[in-house]
């Protein structure tokens, strides 16, 4: 199982994924269009939660369900956040996988 948490804003991603017993942490971002980026880092991804502020999330959502349905079809929450701490993130992380177990 991979569960991917992605927090994205208009200048950066940070994507956490969570696989087996090992969380990876990644940055995309820096230029101009980086969408491209983040959707090649969430391919490998079975789960998908978004986080970020409501505007970002909502064009970011929007583009993922347009031109890539197959990977918009994974998201299973999304949640405004502002920019959350590691633990933010672990705790959304462990409410999605519990959401699905229980």
């Amino acid at each position: 199982m991979r569960l991917t948490v992605l927090w994205i804003n208009d200048s950066e991603a940070r994507l956490t994924h969570f696989c087996e017993q090992e969380m990876v942490r990644e940055l995309v971002g820096g230029e101009a269009f980086f969408w491209g980026r983040v959707v090649s880092s969430l391919c490998e991804s079975r789960r998908i939660l978004l986080l970020g502020p409501k505007a970002n999330l909502e064009s970011f959502r929007y583009y993922l369900s347009e031109n890539h349905a197959e990977l918009f079809s994974r998201v299973e929450g999304i949640e405004v956040v502002e920019l959350p701490h590691d633990s933010v993130i672990a705790a959304f992380a462990l409410k999605y996988l519990l959401r699905r177990a229980g």
